[in-house]
């Protein structure tokens, strides 16, 4: 695939202790209009939705009481957190999704290709429909109980990324890889489908609700928790900038200059675990994202040097969340569109362009 091309570039951008000057402005350039574009989007997702609602005005009518204090609930309340969590939710998997994508030299690796999100389901699915039903109805322990749900959805992806690990070393070819991963990803899902075979029908509903994916079960109470797990992912993710440059050319390649694949490799499961599995435990299963958000970064860039290509990918991926949750909102006739379906209507067409380019020009 890419990899030989890639890598060849990577090692003169790994090598160099600053970047170009053509490269930083770019850099520069690409970061600065998408950070604008993102500001713009969290403004609309606060201002539309099934009510409509003038951001100046709620702050200007202080005379009408009732109406400006219902706007401002439904913009403070409800929807500024929900953007929030759709931002964090959209970089997080994206970020993951880039860790992947080098760490095992393929392009279409990533948080939903590889199975890490049906392993976090599977977690998410055994403590909605394992858990105890005293834990769930008593309040003293909804924090426990919204903890063993982020554990779990953790430790499931954790522990899926290290079954992806055992199968990369034993896999002949970058489609061996992806075949592995679909096919543990179906296996999980079997799994969740047993296991709601034998859950009661108030259970049942809530993880069908859940997997439609959704940034509104997420207010300011819950918001800080969330953000904290994907926080360490992030700087996690940007700890391994560099490793992650000279990882490109090769586990050898990288170990000559000074990269301990096995440190390296444990901060990434380590990351993409708190950052998949977080966002799946919070959030849902928000799709392919994760491995569209990348290819978007890079065609924006020119770059494979991830100092820059890190940031800029984050970018992308909230921004891409935030338009798909505005959309569903808005397309609707009542209510919201399933998240989901929206967020693969604008990743899939990125992953089917990168599979074209790949099979003409061999990325």
């Amino acid at each position: 695939m890419t990899a030989g091309l890639a890598g060849h570039g990577a090692a003169s951008r790994w090598s160099s202790s600053a970047f170009s000057a053509a490269a930083r402005r770019r850099f520069l350039l690409v970061l600065l209009c998408l950070s604008a574009l993102l500001l713009l989007l969290v403004t609309l997702a606060c201002a539309y939705g099934s009510v409509p609602v003038s951001l100046t005005g709620i702050w200007r009518n202080e005379a009408n009481g009732t109406a400006a204090t219902q706007a401002r609930l439904i913009v403070l309340e409800l929807r500024l957190p929900a953007a929030c969590t759709a931002a964090l939710a959209g970089a997080s998997l994206a970020v993951s999704g880039l860790q992947l994508q080098t760490y095992f030299r393929n392009p279409l690796a990533g948080p939903f290709v590889l199975g890490v999100d049906s392993g976090a389901a599977l977690g998410v699915a055994l403590m909605l429909i394992a858990l105890p039903a005293a834990l769930a109805a008593d309040p003293d322990l909804a924090m426990l109980s919204d903890l063993g749900l982020s554990g779990a959805a953790i430790a499931g992806a954790a522990a899926t990324i290290a079954l992806v690990l055992v199968v990369a070393r034993k896999a002949l070819s970058d489609a061996t890889l992806i075949v592995a991963g679909l096919m543990l990803s179906l296996l999980l899902a079997s799994m969740v489908s047993l296991l709601l075979h034998y859950a009661d029908p108030f259970r049942l509903q809530a993880f069908v609700l859940w997997t439609f994916g959704s940034f509104a079960g997420v207010p300011w109470q819950r918001l800080p928790a969330y953000a904290g797990l994907a926080g360490a992912g992030l700087v996690l993710a940007l700890w391994d900038a560099r490793s992650l440059n000279a990882l490109q050319l090769g586990q050898l390649a990288a170990g000559t200059l000074g990269v301990n694949h096995r440190r390296c490799r444990r901060r990434i499961v380590a990351s993409t675990a708190l950052l998949a599995g977080a966002t799946v435990a919070y959030c849902g299963p928000l799709g392919v994202v994760g491995t569209a958000a990348p290819h978007i970064a890079r065609g924006l860039l020119g770059s494979a040097d991830h100092r820059q290509l890190m940031p800029v990918t984050a970018v992308v991926g909230a921004a891409l969340t935030l338009l798909a949750d505005l959309l569903s909102r808005l397309l609707a006739n009542q209510g919201t569109l399933p998240l989901n379906a929206v967020l693969a209507l604008l990743s899939a067409p990125v992953v089917i362009a990168v599979l074209v380019r790949s099979n003409r020009s061999g990325w």
